[in-house]
């Protein structure tokens, strides 16, 4: 189609300047076991400003998509399939705004 415009191909040096920097081994090991819950990861928000310790502890498990996890929070599922995303818009949703000194006075 003659409207559409062809990329060239990048060359090496553009390659090189924009690649993701590698690892070191001890920051990312593959060989480490994994749980048998199927636990990848763990978030605990602790607030500190509303009057008492207000904590709220989100599990990601793994679920039958790499990009999606199954929610708990607090020891409820919140959701069977959530992307990060989703569970970063729920925390920020669930935790409540407070008033500034300012408003209070």
């Amino acid at each position: 189609m003659w409207h559409r415009k062809r990329r060239r191909p990048q060359p090496a040096r553009f390659r090189r300047r924009f690649a993701r920097p590698e690892l070191p081994d001890d920051e990312m090991r593959t060989d480490a076991p994994r749980r048998a819950d199927g636990l990848r990861c763990e978030i605990t928000i602790r607030r500190h400003d509303c009057g008492r310790p207000h904590v709220r502890r989100y599990q990601l498990f793994a679920s039958n998509r790499s990009d999606c996890y199954r929610v708990v929070c607090n020891g409820i599922v919140v959701s069977e399939r959530m992307g990060l995303s989703r569970v970063l818009e729920h925390a920020r949703l669930a935790m409540p705004r407070m008033l500034s000194e300012r408003a209070m006075t």
